[in-house]
């Protein structure tokens, strides 16, 4: 899964997420949970913006999930742990071309 570089980041800023309904995207934010996810189209920003305008507690619990959730798949803890992960398999993979 193709997850945007940026997307963890728009995270951590604490405030609401629209984004597209697209594999990478709707792999790490849940519609109406942890941000709000569209169609691709004008008419579908259009209404998500309206919504998040219209209403602050959405904005908000959306914000505060999106963060929570930021912080638990992206801890610095868990990258290490992937980056040793990937490294050691790296250099095991090495080995056997030896």
């Amino acid at each position: 899964r193709n997850v945007p570089g940026k997307l963890p980041i728009y995270m951590m800023s604490g405030r609401a997420i629209i984004g597209t309904n697209t594999e990478g995207i709707n792999t790490v934010l849940t519609h109406n949970e942890t941000g709000w996810l569209i169609e691709p189209t004008i008419d579908s920003l259009v209404g998500a913006l309206n919504c998040l305008v219209e209403s602050p507690d959405l904005r908000n619990r959306l914000g505060e999930a999106a963060l929570a959730e930021a912080r638990r798949r992206y801890a610095p803890e868990k990258i290490q742990r992937a980056m040793t992960d990937a490294y050691f398999r790296l250099l095991n993979s090495l080995d056997s071309y030896e």
